[in-house]
C-alpha cells in the first residue's frame, strides 16, 4: 500500500517512505479529497484504504493509532504501524502542518467537495439546499417497487445544481459524503461505513425510533418516567384491550413498518373503530394478525418540546436549537447555546444509551411531553432530518448545517457557532388533490429559501410533487419557513411568503403563530424560552 494522489483523474504514485506532501511538487498542498492510496495499482481513498487494512490486514490495522479511525488514514500512521521510517522531509511537512493546525484549523471549502444524497423522497429539498455549497450534489431515490412508476421516478429531475442520478454504488467511490437524511437503511449505512467510506446517517442507532419498546425499556433501565403500557399483538388483541375503555390512549406500532400504522390517539371506540377498519382492509387478514402495537395511558402534558441538533459519539453538538410544534400544522424555534435544564437532564442520562447504539454522526432530534408538575416523558427519538425541525434549522443555520454535514461524515463533532438567524418559524403545507395527484407549486423563480418541497422536481422551471400513495391519505407536501433575529420577524416572513404560492386547493392554518403564542406562555415556566 503506497501513499498516492488522484488529481484530475490522474493518479500520482508515491514510495512506502512518503507523505502525501512530498509525492508531487506540482501539487504542494493537495486537497484532502485527492489523498489516499494506491493498493495492487487500485486508488483508494483514505476511508476506503482504512477499510481495505480492516479486511486484508488486521494486524497493521489494530496497530493504527485511534485518531486514524476517527479522520482516516494518513501516511503517518500507516509508516509507523508498519514500522516504516518516513523521508525527513516528510517528517518535517507533517510536524509543521500539526503545528498549523493548532494554531488555526483550515476550513473544509466544500465549493470542492462531492456529497451524495440516498433518499426515498422526501428531502428533494435537502438536495435544493446543499447545492448552494457544495461543488457537486448527486441525488439518489431509493425504490424498491416490483414496478417502478415513472412519475416517481422523476423525483429529484431538474433542481438546479443537483445531479440526478440512478446508480448509487457507481457514485460512492467519488464521494466526500454521502448523506442520509432518513431512515431505514441503516445496514446499508453501516456496511459503507465499515469499507472507510465517509457516511453521515444514523445507522443501526435507527433502532431507537422504530423500536418503541427498546426505547421505553431502556428509559427504565436509566431512570426515567415511563407512561403506563399494554403490548398488543394483532388488531383483534388491540381492539379487545381497548373495548369498553373510556380515557384516552396513544397507540404507537414498535415495528418499521410506518406505511402499516401512524401513531394515533385513541379518544373514543367509534372513531378508532373506523380507523382500525381501514388498517384491516388495507394491511389484509394474515398481516392484521401479526402486527404489533405499544397502547400508552395518555400523559396530560402542559406542553411539548424538544431539541433538535447534531449528534456525534451519543453527544449533541453546540449551539443546538429547542422549540414547539403545533402537530401537522407549524413550528417554531430558537438556537441556544444552552438547552433548558429540563431537557438537558434527559440529555445526559441518555448518553450511555446513544454510545451503546453506535454514536453516529447524524442529525438529531428528540420530543418531549412535560406535566403540570414538571415530569418530562421522553415521547420520541429519531436520528434523522425530522421535519420539522430540518426545513427551518438549515436557513437558520446556512452553510454552519451543510459543513456539519462533511463533519460528521469523517466522524468529527462539528463546531458549530450561533447561527446567522437564531429564529425560525415554519407552516406546514397541504392539499387534498396532492393525495393522488401530481401538484403544481406556483412560486416566484428564486423561492428554493423558503418553501421545501417533498417528492419535489423542477419541469421547464416550475415546481412539481409526486403523489406519496400509501395508507394514510398523505396530504402534506411540504413547509414555508421564515428566518430572522426574533421570532416576530421569522413567523412575519413565513405569513408573508406564503401569500406568494398558487398551488390547487391549498390548505394551511392561518392562526398557526397564534397557537403557538400559548404555548410559549406555558413552556417559559419550565425554563424553555423563545
Amino acid at each position: 500500500m503506497f501513499p498516492a494522489l488522484r488529481i484530475d483523474g490522474k493518479v500520482i504514485k508515491g514510495q512506502a517512505n512518503d507523505s502525501h506532501m512530498t509525492i508531487s511538487t506540482e501539487h504542494p498542498n493537495p486537497p484532502d479529497s485527492a489523498r489516499g492510496f494506491v493498493v495492487g495499482g487500485q486508488f483508494l481513498t483514505r476511508k476506503q484504504a482504512l477499510g481495505f487494512l480492516k479486511t486484508n490486514d488486521p494486524e497493521t490495522y489494530r496497530k493504527l493509532p485511534k485518531e486514524a479511525l476517527r479522520i482516516g488514514l494518513h501516511s503517518e500512521f500507516l509508516a509507523k504501524a508498519l514500522g516504516i521510517k518516513q523521508k525527513p522531509l516528510a517528517v518535517e511537512i507533517i510536524a509543521e502542518a500539526k503545528d498549523e493546525h493548532k494554531e488555526a484549523p483550515k476550513p473544509v471549502d466544500l465549493s470542492k467537495m462531492t456529497v451524495v444524497i440516498y433518499d426515498r423522497g422526501l428531502y428533494t429539498y435537502m438536495a435544493e439546499f446543499l447545492a448552494r455549497f457544495y461543488g457537486k450534489v448527486k441525488y439518489y431515490r431509493h425504490d424498491s417497487e416490483i414496478y417502478p412508476q415513472g412519475a416517481q421516478c422523476q423525483v429529484g429531475k431538474g433542481i438546479p445544481g443537483v445531479e440526478w442520478i440512478n446508480d448509487f454504488w457507481g457514485n460512492i467511490d467519488d464521494a466526500d459524503v454521502i448523506f442520509f437524511p432518513y431512515v431505514f437503511d441503516g445496514k446499508v449505512q453501516d456496511y459503507l461505513r465499515g469499507k472507510g467510506y465517509p457516511v453521515c446517517g444514523s445507522g443501526t442507532s435507527e433502532r431507537i425510533e422504530h423500536d418503541k419498546l427498546f426505547l421505553k425499556k431502556e428509559l427504565k433501565k436509566l431512570g426515567m418516567p415511563v407512561a403506563p403500557h399494554y403490548e398488543a399483538t394483532g388488531l383483534d388483541d388491540l381492539e379487545s384491550y381497548l373495548e369498553g375503555k373510556k380515557e384516552k390512549y396513544v397507540v404507537k406500532s414498535i415495528e418499521a413498518y410506518r406505511g402499516d400504522w401512524e401513531t394515533t390517539a385513541y379518544k373514543n371506540a367509534f372513531a378508532f373503530k373506523s380507523y382500525v377498519n381501514n388498517v384491516r382492509q388495507h394491511v389484509g387478514p394474515e398481516r392484521a394478525k401479526e402486527m404489533k402495537f405499544i397502547v400508552e395511558s395518555w400523559v396530560e402534558s402542559e406542553c411539548e418540546t424538544g431539541c433538535d441538533g447534531f449528534m456525534l459519539g451519543g453527544e449533541l453538538a453546540p449551539w443546538p436549537t429547542i422549540g414547539f410544534e403545533v402537530k401537522d400544522e407549524g413550528y417554531i424555534a430558537r438556537a441556544v447555546k444552552h438547552l433548558p435544564e429540563i431537557i438537558q437532564d434527559g440529555m445526559t442520562r441518555m448518553i450511555p444509551l446513544y454510545k451503546s447504539l453506535g454514536g453516529q454522526g447524524t442529525p438529531y432530534s428528540n420530543e418531549n411531553r412535560i406535566t403540570k408538575e414538571g415530569t418530562t416523558f421522553r415521547t420520541d427519538d429519531t436520528w434523522r432530518c425530522g421535519n420539522p425541525p430540518t426545513c427551518t434549522m438549515i436557513e437558520m443555520y446556512g452553510e454552519q448545517y451543510a459543513h456539519a454535514i462533511y463533519c460528521l461524515a469523517h466522524n468529527q463533532m462539528p463546531e458549530m457557532k450561533k447561527p446567522d438567524f437564531e429564529y425560525g418559524a415554519e407552516i406546514v403545507l397541504q392539499s387534498v388533490w396532492y393525495i393522488k395527484n401530481e401538484l403544481h407549486v406556483g412560486c416566484p423563480k428564486d423561492f428554493g429559501k423558503y418553501i421545501k418541497l417533498n417528492n419535489m422536481y423542477i419541469r421547464d422551471g416550475q415546481r412539481y410533487c409526486d403523489p406519496v400513495l400509501s395508507q394514510d391519505d398523505v396530504s402534506y407536501f411540504g413547509s414555508i419557513v421564515g428566518v430572522g433575529h426574533t421570532l416576530k420577524e421569522a413567523t412575519e416572513m413565513a405569513l408573508e411568503k406564503i401569500k406568494e404560492l398558487d398551488v390547487y386547493k391549498l390548505n394551511y392554518c392561518e392562526n398557526i403563530f397564534d397557537q403557538c403564542g400559548e404555548v410559549l406562555k406555558v413552556g417559559a415556566k419550565f425554563g424553555v424560552v423563545l
